[in-house]
């Protein structure tokens, strides 16, 4: 959350002329609710279910594209495995110190899992949820800092 998933794939879309996907757009428009309200009245397991039937739709489409996942994606149903079977995946890495600074800069309403949160609660809760899902950040192909990072650099580092 935070380290630029969403901004780094659309630009990495167009550089490589494939359609970039944004899986909580699909989510929002297929239920109909944005995704915090989603959380509100339906809660994260209903949400995390449906966030694993479109990637599962999405994965089996024969066509190139770039998906900007969720964070909590990878690391619930068999995800990573999912992500890894019909693709490259990539870990854009930030320190939670780094990744509090930018969702401190942006408006955090649309973020269920961190709104109305302190900076040290904030950096506190990333720490936590680094801690969880780095077993599953970590099965990436690509893990690359996401610190003043460049699309022609992504690219040359996966060799694409």
């Amino acid at each position: 959350m935070g380290v630029g998933k969403t901004f780094t794939g659309r630009k990495l879309s167009e550089k490589l002329g494939v359609r970039f996907v944004d899986m909580d757009e699909i989510i929002e428009s297929e239920v109909g609710l944005k995704i915090p309200e989603i959380f509100t009245k339906k809660g994260e397991d209903w949400f995390r279910n449906k966030e694993s039937e479109v990637l599962r739709k999405l994965s089996v489409l024969q066509e190139d594209m770039i998906i900007s996942t969720g964070g909590g994606t990878p690391c619930f149903n068999e995800n990573m495995d999912i992500i890894n079977s019909s693709g490259i995946s990539i870990y854009l890495q930030l320190s939670p110190t780094a990744l509090a600074k930018r969702l401190n800069q942006i408006e955090n309403e649309n973020r269920p899992l961190v709104k109305g949160k302190t900076s040290e609660e904030l950096v506190s809760f990333i720490e936590t949820r680094l801690f969880e899902r780095e077993k599953f950040y970590q099965q990436a192909k690509f893990i690359i800092s996401a610190k003043n990072l460049e699309i022609d650099e992504i690219l040359n580092i996966i060799n694409y």
